[in-house]
């Protein structure tokens, strides 16, 4: 996904760390695997606080694609 990103155009960066989620635009949250799985490796990492500050009080535009759309 990265690559057709940067072949469209636009810059894009693979964050692994959420103090790395301030100063984006937008986000794309995408996996695989099951939901339950999911959501926990959201709250066992401290995700949860972050993406909602994103994307409900800042307004960042967010994608989810696959599991990332059902993690929504």
């Amino acid at each position: 996904m990265q690559r057709m990103i940067t072949k469209l155009g636009y810059q894009c960066r693979i964050i692994g760390d959420k103090n790395n989620l301030a100063g984006d635009d937008k986000i794309i949250l995408c996996g695989i695997g099951s939901f339950d799985a999911g959501v926990q490796a959201i709250i066992d990492g401290g995700w949860q606080d972050d993406l909602d500050e994103s994307v409900l009080n800042q307004g960042i535009p967010i994608l989810g694609i696959c599991l990332g759309m059902q993690l929504m």
